[in-house]
């Protein structure tokens, strides 16, 4: 395919990447990020002027962990422009829905997302800067709009038995979730 793209004079790869690492395997079975990181070197390296776009989908098995996304993304210069990271919140299924957390697990949300931003306040352009201060902002929003928590039950038993069946572990991939995954809402 790199032959191909390098005879266009633009090139876009758009891709659903939703965490990096071990969470993303989780989070997408069959994922392979040690095979995205390569082929994004790849494309970074031969096609140097193509437009990477990430379009990462929020729910509540990446919400702690998207600044880490974001992180990867900025420092490996693969986002320069805001709209190279386009955010979906996912509504269905309910039981995977951001509205489930409470407002406690929302406001520490917040205060990760807020830390963060002032973390990068620095280090990125300020078109990108204002681009995430109003995207997570509107997650929180999102968050606190909706109330899901009749589906933490259903979340508590689905990542239970998706455990059991492929034999991992949501809690140790996804340490965020812990307090969640072993609350008394089942």
């Amino acid at each position: 395919a790199i032959k191909l793209w390098q005879q266009f004079k633009h090139v876009q790869v758009s891709a659903s990447i939703d965490a990096i690492g071990p969470a993303l395997e989780l989070i997408r079975k069959g994922a392979d990020w040690g095979e995205i990181q390569k082929n994004l070197k790849i494309i970074k390296l031969f096609l140097p002027n193509s437009l990477i776009v990430i379009y990462p989908t929020v729910s509540i098995l990446n919400c702690f962990a998207i600044t880490t996304l974001i992180d990867y993304f900025l420092k490996n210069n693969y986002i320069q422009i805001s709209r190279q990271l386009k955010f979906n919140i996912l509504n269905e299924p309910e039981h995977l829905n951001i509205s489930l957390l409470n407002s406690n697990e929302i406001d520490k949300l917040e205060n990760l997302y807020l830390a963060y931003l002032s973390s990068i306040k620095s280090t990125c352009t300020s078109e990108v800067y204002d681009y995430l201060c109003n995207e997570l902002t509107i997650i929180i929003k999102f968050a606190r709009s909706n109330n899901f928590q009749n589906f933490r039950a259903k979340f508590i038993t689905e990542t239970n038995e998706l455990d059991i069946i492929r034999n991992e572990s949501t809690v140790q991939t996804l340490v965020e979730l812990t307090s969640l995954l072993n609350s008394d809402n089942k």
